[in-house]
């Protein structure tokens, strides 16, 4: 299961974006995150909390998350750590003709590599559909749905038999701030794991990037903190 939630945490981020140069308004990395200003890497942490959002540890819980961005906006690469820092998965994007037509997801401990190819595109931003391979073999398959912003609002991941193992749906603030996801595992003769989380923001920064955040999981409060840096 976690090397489940490892790689499709990966796909949800890296299929999050691509760039379009054909209308006045220009997707790619940043917008995706829902960023303002020219920010080169997203660092994301969360700690144990309570109702009110006070922390009650020092010491990280779940994984860490990693975005490196070029001064263009594109995004490079996303790493997901455990609490303690080590490398767990990355992925990497390559870009075709100024968008990007496939991802590499890394399984580090075990050097396992998906091969993510996308074969359709909404708003020439995010991928519509999306095949999985590993060692040139068909895995499983992606489709997505976005919102008129162009944020995801749905993501299916089904297997060779078109069966759903996967299903994601996400709503959104004024502001394009996500505030509630949730996640579906679906496994065959077993009862579906579902995730339940929603999300509410304290602190940003001077260029309105939300930089603290109150996270309810299942039931479970959480505090993440987003440091950000940008370009000079």
């Amino acid at each position: 299961m976690k090397k489940g939630i490892l790689y499709l945490l990966a796909l949800c981020a890296l299929f999050s974006f691509t760039q379009q140069n054909e209308t006045k308004i220009k997707y790619n990395g940043w917008t995706s995150h829902n960023l303002h200003g020219k920010v080169k890497e997203l660092r994301l942490t969360s700690y144990p909390a309570d109702a009110k959002g006070r922390k009650l540890s020092e010491q990280a819980e779940g994984h860490k998350h990693q975005f490196v961005f070029s001064e263009q906006g594109d995004e490079l690469q996303y790493n997901i750590y455990d609490a303690s820092g080590k490398l767990l998965a990355k992925s990497v994007p390559s870009y075709i003709n100024g968008r990007i037509g496939n991802t590499t997801n890394t399984d580090m401990a075990t050097g396992q590599e998906e091969q993510w190819v996308i074969f359709s595109y909404l708003l020439d931003f995010y991928a519509q559909e999306a095949h999985c391979y590993i060692n040139n073999n068909l895995q499983k398959k992606l489709y997505n749905q976005v919102n008129a912003m162009g944020h995801l609002t749905h993501t299916r991941v089904v297997d060779n038999n078109d069966r759903s193992t996967y299903l994601r749906g996400m709503k959104y603030d004024a502001q394009e701030n996500l505030v509630a996801a949730s996640d579906t595992f679906k496994v065959l003769n077993n009862k579906d794991s579902i995730i339940q989380t929603t999300y509410h923001y304290m602190q940003s920064d001077s260029n309105h990037n939300w930089t603290l955040r109150l996270d309810h999981v299942n039931g479970k409060t959480m505090i993440t903190e987003r440091q950000i840096v940008y370009y000079k």
